[in-house]
């Protein structure tokens, strides 16, 4: 298992890819995985989507990363929103 990045409001509820890229204070794409990992939309609402990421990608606490989520639902209708994460520790 992993962190869930959980996305709302997306501008488009009728999302065709939805993926999220993970990137050091720097701009550098975390190690880990192959980028970007697909976002699923969940029920809670038109336009929200999740995430799961993985434990291994080695985060360091209290450091600021910033994903990136791209939606393309086609037609045209393209977004890509950057959101500011801090890493903490996690309680089980």
């Amino acid at each position: 298992m992993g962190e869930i990045i959980k996305v709302t409001g997306v501008p488009f509820d009728d999302a065709k890819v939805v993926g999220v890229t993970l990137f050091d204070c720097d701009g550098t794409e975390i190690g880990g995985t192959t980028w970007p990992i697909a976002a699923t939309a969940v029920g809670d609402g038109p336009g929200d989507y999740c995430a799961m990421l993985s434990n291994e990608l080695g985060l360091t606490i209290g450091d600021e990363y910033t994903a990136r989520v791209v939606i393309d639902a086609g037609h045209g209708r393209h977004a890509e929103i950057d959101l500011t994460l801090i890493a903490t520790k996690r309680d089980s």
